[in-house]
């Protein structure tokens, strides 16, 4: 079992896809965004279970502010 089941890179290629679609945004920013947020919540996290869940949300806040 994979201790780090978070950094899945087709997990991610899935997520940011996913957020690509719905915000409109092209795939290589939301992945640069993405990775930014998943690395920024690595460097400091103590369990890692839900980083991508995490990572998510606020690359999805981030580009919706980029929106408006």
């Amino acid at each position: 079992m994979d201790p780090h089941p978070h950094r899945e890179p087709e997990h991610h290629d899935d997520v940011i896809n996913e957020l690509a679609r719905h915000t409109h945004q092209p795939v290589e920013e939301v992945k640069r965004v993405y990775e930014r947020e998943m690395a920024a919540l690595e460097q400091n996290a103590k369990v890692t279970t839900f980083l991508a869940v995490f990572a998510k949300r606020r690359t999805r806040e981030e580009l919706s502010r980029r929106q408006h």
